[in-house]
């Protein structure tokens, strides 16, 4: 069994998986560029490689979970799903910043609706869609949520992965 990192390069690294035959850890993963992950999950899908999350799967490392994907996914115990909707970041003076003009506020609500949501599991789909309607989703585009381009666990919106995906053995 192979073990991914904190940071998404670590997974990348870490994961060469050969054909249906190996299982990956995700393990503390705060996510990253959602084309990367993407690409991950598609690479994994092709290779039949199972995932394993351990400690927390957050923002973009949640795309594992969603089911266009197929992948074989479970959590070990205590692991918990982190969610946030989507927002850009601007390079301003060698610094990244977080875009909240109201065109990449509505972009990303937007994107929330369309990319994430009815993307997991009927009940995860069913927890989300009441989290958003109470808004309660985090929103980093948003500067009434806090966000200041950091991220701590009260940034997300999160819940137990073994309440929503099978618990590994």
């Amino acid at each position: 069994m192979k073990t991914t990192g904190f940071l998404f390069l670590a997974a990348i690294a870490a994961a060469s998986p050969v054909q249906g035959s190996e299982t990956v850890t995700v393990r503390n993963n705060l996510g990253g560029v959602r084309e990367d992950f993407d690409a991950q999950a598609r690479a994994w899908q092709k290779a039949g490689t199972k995932i394993r999350l351990a400690g927390s799967c957050a923002s973009a490392c949640t795309m594992f979970i969603m089911t266009k994907y197929g992948l074989d996914v479970c959590a070990t115990p205590g692991t918990r799903l982190q969610f946030h909707m989507p927002y850009d970041q601007l390079a301003q003076g060698g610094n990244w910043i977080t875009d909240t003009s109201a065109q990449a506020k509505q972009k990303n609500k937007r994107s929330w609706a369309n990319d994430w949501l009815g993307q997991f599991n009927p009940k995860l789909n069913a927890v989300l869609a009441k989290a958003t309607r109470n808004g309660v989703i985090p929103n980093p585009s948003t500067e009434d949520q806090g966000y200041e381009g950091q991220f701590s666990a009260s940034r997300f919106y999160s819940v137990k992965a073994t309440d929503f995906i099978p618990t590994c053995e």
